[in-house]
């Protein structure tokens, strides 16, 4: 796992991982709510805050020599 980040109102979760996904977690119960693929590994995670619901992917591509 890469990095955690965790709800304002400590109820979920979200994990960052090696294997290519991003999961979020019910911290009452333990389970996993949703698991989202990405194409490489998954670096970082965070909560917006704004209780929308939704889920953004950004993906930072280097070019060569930088």
């Amino acid at each position: 796992m890469n990095a955690v980040a965790v709800t304002p109102d400590l109820m979920q979760a979200v994990s960052a991982s090696e294997d290519q996904t991003l999961k979020v977690w019910d911290l009452a119960t333990g389970t996993v709510i949703a698991t989202f693929t990405c194409d490489a590994p998954a670096r970082c995670c965070v909560f917006a805050g704004d209780g929308s619901g939704r889920v953004h992917f950004l993906s930072l591509e280097l070019k060569d020599g930088n």
